[in-house]
C-alpha cells in the first residue's frame, strides 16, 4: 500500500522503483501462493481506482479555490475602480450580495479540499490493514508445521527452516547464475506477464504525472501570455517580499496597461488584439532579467517585478522596453502602433509598507500617465 500510494507523489526514477517494489511483492506472494498472487494481482486496479479518484477530486477541489480566490480579488479590485459608479447607481447592496457569494463559494471549495485530504490517509491505512487481513487469512491454509506468521508494524513476515535438499534451499546454496537460471525456468510465463504489468503501471503513472503537471501549469500561468496569472503573481511576489534579505533590500512594482487594446479588438478582430499582446509580453522578457517576472492582473494590465533595482533603474529597463516598441511601430507596417502606459513605485523591504499599498500606488502612477498619452494617441493606423 505504500508503494502504491507514493507513486503519485515520486518522479519517474522514483515510480520506476516503486513500480519494481509492487513486481516483488506480487511476486514473493506468487511463489508462496497463486492463489494470493491472482487475489493482489486483482485488489492492484481497485487500489489504483481509489487512489486515483481522491487524487482527481482533491486536484479539481483545489483548482475551484484557486479560481474563486482570483474571482474575490477580481471582484475587490473592481469594486475599488468603479466605486464612483457604483454609488452614482446604488449597487452597493449588489456588489457586497456577489462579494458574499465569492466568499461562501470559496469556503465551500476549501471544505472540500479539508474533506479529501482528512480522509485520504485513512482510506489508505483501511485498505491497507484489509489487504494484510485478506493476505494473512488465507496464507494460514497455505503453511504447514515448518512455517509461521509474524505481523509486526503493519508487515507479514514469513519466518521458515529451508531444507538445504529442498527446491527453496537450493537457492540459497549454489551459484548467484544457477539459482537465477532455475527460477526462470520454472517461472518464464511470470517473469513475462511481471513485465507486461510493469510496462503498464509506468506508463499510466508517466500519465499522471504529465496531468498534474498540466493542471499546475493552468492554474498558475495565463495560458495565451505564458506569464504568471493574477493570483501566482501575487503569491510570488508576497514570497519575494518574505524571503530575501530584509536590508538593503529594494522590489520595483511597475503597473503597466496597453493603450487601445478595445479599439484593436473591435476594429482588426480579435487575432490581431492577440498579437498586440504577445508583442507586448515579447518586448518585456526581451529586455527584463531572468529573475525579474510578469504577472497577467486582467486582459490589458500586467505587472513588472524588479528585484533588487531602485526607480532610476527601473525606468531605463522600461526604456528600452519602450525603445523595442517604437522599433516595431517604425518597421513593420501593422494596422496598430504599440503604446503602452506604466506607473513604477519602489517599496523597502525593511519598511512597514504593505504589497496592496505599492500596487496601487503603481497603478495610480500609470493611470495618470495614461491619460496624458490618450489626449494625443491614435492606435489604429491610416493604411
Amino acid at each position: 500500500m505504500d508503494a502504491i500510494n507514493s507513486l503519485f507523489t515520486s518522479g519517474i526514477v522514483g515510480m520506476m522503483i516503486d513500480c519494481l517494489k509492487v513486481i516483488g511483492i506480487i511476486f514473493s506472494i506468487w511463489l508462496f501462493s497463486e492463489t494470493l498472487g491472482i487475489i493482489t494481482i486483482i485488489l492492484l486496479p481497485i487500489i489504483y481506482a481509489i487512489t486515483r479518484l481522491f487524487q482527481k477530486r482533491m486536484l479539481k477541489a483545489q483548482i475551484e479555490n484557486r479560481i474563486l480566490v482570483g474571482k474575490v480579488n477580481n471582484h475587490i479590485s473592481e469594486s475599488l475602480k468603479n466605486a464612483q459608479m457604483i454609488k452614482v447607481f446604488s449597487k452597493e447592496n449588489y456588489m457586497e450580495r456577489k462579494y458574499t457569494e465569492h466568499l461562501l463559494d470559496n469556503y465551500k471549495t476549501v471544505e472540500k479540499v479539508n474533506f479529501y485530504d482528512s480522509v485520504f490517509p485513512p482510506m489508505i491505512q483501511i485498505t491497507r490493514a484489509v489487504v494484510i487481513a485478506i493476505i494473512v487469512i488465507l496464507s494460514s491454509k497455505q503453511l504447514n508445521t515448518g512455517y509461521s506468521i509474524v505481523l509486526g508494524s503493519g508487515d507479514i513476515t514469513l519466518v521458515s527452516y529451508m531444507s538445504s535438499d529442498s527446491y527453496n534451499g537450493k537457492l540459497f546454496t549454489q551459484s548467484f547464475l544457477l539459482s537465477e537460471l532455475m527460477i526462470i525456468k520454472n517461472s518464464c510465463y511470470l517473469y513475462i506477464f511481471t513485465l507486461l504489468i510493469s510496462i503498464i503501471i509506468s506508463v499510466l503513472m508517466a500519465i499522471n504525472k504529465n496531468e498534474k503537471d498540466e493542471i499546475k501549469y493552468f492554474s498558475e500561468y495565463d495560458v495565451m501570455t505564458g506569464v504568471y496569472n493574477r493570483r501566482a503573481g501575487f503569491e510570488k511576489l508576497s514570497q519575494l517580499y518574505k524571503n530575501i534579505g530584509r536590508e538593503n533590500c529594494i522590489i520595483s512594482v511597475c503597473f503597466i496597461d496597453i493603450n487601445g487594446l478595445k479599439e484593436v479588438n473591435d476594429a482588426l478582430g480579435h487575432e490581431a488584439g492577440d498579437e498586440l499582446i504577445l508583442s507586448v509580453i515579447a518586448g518585456i522578457k526581451k529586455n527584463i532579467r531572468n529573475h525579474d517576472f510578469v504577472a497577467r492582473l486582467g486582459g490589458d494590465e500586467f505587472l513588472i517585478i524588479f528585484e533588487g533595482l531602485n526607480e532610476s533603474k527601473s525606468e531605463e529597463t522600461w526604456g528600452r522596453i519602450i525603445k523595442e516598441y517604437n522599433e516595431i511601430n517604425d518597421t513593420e507596417k501593422r494596422k496598430y502602433i504599440i503604446s503602452v502606459s506604466h506607473g513604477i513605485e519602489v517599496f523597502n523591504c525593511d519598511s512597514n509598507q504593505f504589497i496592496d499599498e505599492i500596487v496601487n500606488s503603481a497603478d495610480e502612477k500609470m493611470y495618470n500617465e495614461k491619460r496624458e498619452i490618450k489626449k494625443n494617441l491614435n492606435v489604429l493606423r491610416q493604411l
